[in-house]
């Protein structure tokens, strides 16, 4: 939870102090002969407002909304993970899907059309399929398996939350708006949400240990790795939601298990298993259909709805716009 920070959030605070320090000399007489606390502040509240379309008291609530997902989502899940068994927690994971087209539909008038529910029901039949396959016969049960299937089914619809309300409410953001959503989002859950970890600790829930002799290097290099990819693959999802919509963004993640099929047999000598490949043609199958026969529509304001997908080219040339403008001297 606290990793973004760690990567985004120092070029998001170089990014506002440039942008800070030249409005403060160039703003206008107000801003320039006040304290320089109120004139830090104003500063702030101008750039966030610049980036996000939002004032900075809501973008702040907004972000501790979003954050207190984002930590029930990965939580609830790694917690989860060893009181049942895999199989079953891939499975239910797949209910992420299912969650983000009702809400969907709910939130944000997605058109339900016979081809894209077939479509989706693909993917996560797909994912099924392949789950039980990997570890259907020799799972390890945990001690208690409902229990964390339903921490699971939790994580899940938080999850699909952060993605749909992500759409609904921040979908105007440029792209140093989305800089600045993931590090708040960050920063937010590793200031505020930290002393859950004494709490836990006391409560002998989640021991908090450091890591000690040999085991130190190799999880720092498990620390800096995680960071890494968890950077990058929540930026471009977080980009691509406000690009398309979270349904496609969802189908598009299940790509993955194909992917990881043919690395496995690659680069990993794995046995090649028919079941398997039978999984994975069902995802890839439900993600073509999805994005050439199953457009999804976004309703805009005072607007009939219209096909975002269909025109991905205008939304990312007028993002493009929006950063540049924003980026440009005034």
């Amino acid at each position: 939870m606290a990793s973004l920070p760690l990567l985004l959030l120092p070029l998001q605070l170089a990014w506002w102090l440039l942008r800070g320090q030249w409005r403060l000399c160039t703003g206008s007489p107000e801003i320039r002969e006040g304290s320089s606390l109120r004139s830090g502040v104003s500063g702030l509240r101008e750039l966030c407002y610049e980036a996000t379309n939002e004032s900075l008291r809501w973008f702040l609530l907004k972000s501790l909304v979003f954050a207190l997902f984002w930590l029930l989502a990965n939580y609830l899940f790694t917690y989860g993970l060893p009181l049942t068994d895999l199989a079953s927690a891939l499975t239910l994971e797949q209910l992420a899907t299912v969650f983000v087209f009702i809400l969907s539909v709910l939130a944000l008038k997605e058109v339900v059309t016979v081809i894209k529910v077939a479509a989706v029901a693909s993917c996560v039949a797909g994912a099924i399929i392949v789950a039980f396959s990997d570890h259907g016969a020799g799972s390890v049960r945990g001690d208690s398996p409902v229990v964390g299937d339903i921490f699971v089914i939790v994580s899940t619809l938080c999850t699909a939350c952060f993605m749909v309300l992500y759409k609904r409410y921040l979908s105007q953001l440029t792209l140093p708006g989305v800089l600045l959503f993931l590090s708040t989002v960050g920063a937010l859950g590793a200031c505020v949400f930290w002393p859950g970890v004494l709490v836990l600790d006391r409560a002998g829930v989640e021991v908090f240990e450091l890591p000690s002799g040999n085991q130190q290097m190799e999880i720092v290099n498990y620390v800096l790795l995680n960071l890494g990819l968890g950077v990058g693959f929540n930026l471009l999802l977080n980009v691509g939601i406000v690009l398309s919509t979270p349904l496609f963004m969802r189908v598009t993640i299940m790509c993955s298990i194909p992917i990881t099929f043919l690395l496995d047999i690659l680069f990993f000598g794995k046995a090649f298993d028919y079941t398997r490949l039978i999984g994975g043609v069902c995802v890839v199958l439900g993600f073509l259909v999805y994005t050439f026969f199953g457009k999804s529509r976004w309703p805009l304001a005072n607007e009939d709805a219209v096909d975002v997908e269909a025109d991905g080219a205008a939304v990312v040339a007028g993002l493009a716009e929006r950063t540049r403008l924003l980026a440009a001297p005034v």
